[in-house]
């Protein structure tokens, strides 16, 4: 009997061929997700320190011209981190958007690695179908040979 062979194994490899490039869109798109989630971080610590800075600096003595630059650039941001917000609830849409596409693509692959299975299943028990008939053949023969 010939040698076990998939005929959808080309669809497999390019089935796995796109799953691999889903992957590497999906973390592309999930380290952008975590990079903006990072400026966000950076952002809030500036503006704890700023806010610090002013206590600070109102409790040594109030300077009007010190306050208002602070409060500006406190404003500064403050819309900075709405900016980078905005952009976070983008990227994340994104990323639900290129998981989604992950695991379609590895369903797919899925259901054709569960038929090559299969198929390779059937080809063992016709291998063993055969090889039951080639004993039960010799025996067979065997058995006529002895009666002669």
């Amino acid at each position: 009997m010939k040698k076990f062979q998939f005929r959808l194994d080309a669809v497999l490899k390019y089935k796995k061929i796109l799953k691999d490039k889903q992957l590497a869109q999906y973390n592309k798109a999930l380290q952008g997700y975590r990079e903006i989630e990072d400026k966000i971080t950076a952002i809030d610590d500036k503006q704890e320190e700023v806010y610090h800075t002013m206590i600070q600096k109102a409790q040594e003595g109030f300077n009007l011209l010190d306050h208002q630059s602070k409060e500006i650039f406190g404003q500064k941001l403050q819309h900075e981190r709405n900016t980078e917000t905005v952009r976070l609830a983008k990227r994340q849409k994104l990323v639900q958007v290129e998981q989604k596409k992950l695991v379609q693509y590895s369903r797919d692959e899925k259901g054709l690695e569960i038929m090559k299975e299969n198929a390779l299943e059937d080809y063992k028990k016709e291998l063993l179908q055969e090889e039951i008939k080639e004993i039960d053949d010799l025996v067979s023969t065997r058995f006529r040979v002895n009666e002669y």
